[in-house]
């Protein structure tokens, strides 16, 4: 719910607002990595780049470690239909890991 806030008040150009709301949702659900991508999409915009670095430096490594974990329980797995749902469960993890290098090369030039 705070973040379809969030989004509402940013496309209404309320980028402030918008922040502070990505924020409170990001502290109270610190394990959703959408609430902070928001924040960090919204910090670019606002032109607040060490912010955004920091945040998306911490996205990427909290992917990174959970699409090795995914990894690491594919190759522990025997049954090829468990280790094809896991690989499929990695693809968000990955698309998201090159979404943040990407940001983060922008940001860093």
């Amino acid at each position: 719910m705070l973040d379809n806030f969030g989004n509402i008040l940013e496309e209404a150009g309320y980028y402030q607002e918008a922040y502070d709301n990505y924020k409170l949702a990001a502290e109270y659900e610190p394990y959703d990595t959408e609430f902070r991508t928001d924040l960090a999409n919204l910090a670019v915009k606002m032109n607040k780049v060490d912010e955004a670095i920091k945040l998306f430096t911490q996205l990427k490594i909290e992917v990174s470690d959970q699409y090795n974990i995914l990894h690491q329980e594919e190759q522990a797995t025997v049954d090829q239909a468990e280790k094809n749902k896991l690989q499929l469960e990695k693809v968000p993890y990955r698309k998201s890991y090159d979404y943040y290098t990407e940001m983060l090369e922008k940001l860093k030039k």
